[in-house]
């Protein structure tokens, strides 16, 4: 619901590019590996590293997470602080 809104008030504050689809909201600080798909409906906050290939929908990254080579993430999950994600989660 927020990204919809922040869509239609400040697009330009949403991440767009190779890989994105949808609404998706990338922290500056934030570090994305080469060949990931993120979106539609992801927010990757403060810190948090996505290593190649990682595919991430419909989820929340928080601060300082960590998610391994070709992780996929799909729905709702929120990732706390120092957390490894591994493609086979």
């Amino acid at each position: 619901m927020y990204l919809t809104s922040l869509r239609q008030k400040h697009p330009e504050q949403l991440h767009s590019g190779p890989g994105i689809v949808g609404n998706v909201l990338i922290d500056p600080t934030a570090i994305i590996g080469k060949d990931c798909r993120i979106g539609p409906n992801v927010t990757i906050g403060p810190g948090a590293t996505l290593a190649d290939g990682c595919c991430i929908k419909r989820s929340t990254i928080l601060k300082a997470a960590v998610i391994k080579e070709h992780a996929w993430l799909d729905g709702q999950v929120l990732i706390l602080y120092i957390l490894n994600i591994s493609k086979a989660s």
